[in-house]
């Protein structure tokens, strides 16, 4: 019989007007990424804008631990919010530059958008596309 691993303990929050900090300890997986995502982003409040997540203590992250992990970066995006992974366990940098998304989840979050370009399609078969039935 195997033994159950350790769960992630509650991670421990720390907030300021522009800043969310959430200590990450233990294995991120389906259970504690679930929990996880869900402080995060219970904490969001208007004019915050860096969400840090120390990873200090990550012992182990699976592929649904880094889904949740990029379901975050989703929200912070959502909300002009960068999100750092900061103090990273080796193993975790070898898994997001192994998935390729290490890059995408560091990536500052830029204040604007850029506008969108028109684009004029040709009708495929000439003509006016509203003269055509």
């Amino acid at each position: 019989m195997t033994e159950p691993r350790p769960a992630m303990p509650h991670p421990t929050v720390r907030t300021s007007p522009a800043a969310l900090t959430v200590a990450v300890g233990g294995e991120l997986d389906h259970g504690t990424g679930h929990d996880l995502v869900g402080v995060v982003v219970g904490h969001l409040a208007p004019g915050v804008r860096d969400v840090r997540l120390d990873l200090t203590g990550l012992t182990r992250i699976d592929p649904l631990g880094l889904a949740a992990l990029l379901l975050l970066h989703r929200h912070t995006s959502g909300v002009r919010a960068t999100l750092h992974l900061d103090n990273r366990p080796d193993a975790l940098d070898r898994v997001l530059r192994q998935t390729n998304v290490l890059a995408h989840l560091t990536a500052p979050v830029s204040g604007h958008r850029p506008p969108a370009r028109a684009v004029t399609v040709a009708p495929r078969h000439g003509g006016d596309p509203e003269t055509r039935r």
